[in-house]
């Protein structure tokens, strides 16, 4: 998913103790954070909370502007299947 100068990618890489879901956030010249949304034995793996929680942690660790930040939650709204939340 790309919106103006930020570019962000998911990867849900497969563990034998846990799923989890790794968002890594960038700018056309560097990484800016990666960050992950780790299901423990309880949990059922649900890509949409994963893809949720790790975007909220890498705009909160990279500190993106909150106007930036108000972009990237519209877009990526409009990409999922549900809407709204």
């Amino acid at each position: 998913m790309k919106i103006d100068n930020y570019r962000i990618r998911w990867f849900y890489p497969k563990d034998k103790k846990s799923q989890r879901t790794v968002c890594v956030l960038s700018s056309e010249t560097s990484e800016l954070a990666i960050t992950e949304a780790k299901c423990i034995k309880t949990d059922e793996f649900n890509k949409e909370i994963g893809r949720k929680l790790s975007l909220s942690r890498a705009l909160q660790t990279a500190n993106v502007k909150k106007e930036d930040r108000s972009k990237i939650w519209d877009v990526y709204r409009n990409l999922t299947a549900v809407p709204r939340w």
